[in-house]
């Protein structure tokens, strides 16, 4: 899995990060529109950092 940073500059908050997948590329996860590179760079160090004790929550009822 690895991480990319666009940027579209005609937008406010111009930076967004996804995560691809690294057998098929696809997109797996995407931020919101964030208004700086750095603060993509910080939100993909804090994954990479927390990442591995993160707990999931089942909402479906199922």
């Amino acid at each position: 899995m690895y991480f990319q940073i666009f940027k579209n500059p005609s937008l406010q908050q111009p930076y967004w990060w996804v995560i691809k997948s690294s057998g098929n590329h696809e997109i797996m996860c995407h931020s919101e529109m964030l208004s700086s590179k750095q603060a993509c760079i910080n939100a993909i160090a804090k994954i990479c950092r927390e990442a591995g004790s993160a707990l999931y929550y089942d909402r479906t009822g199922e």
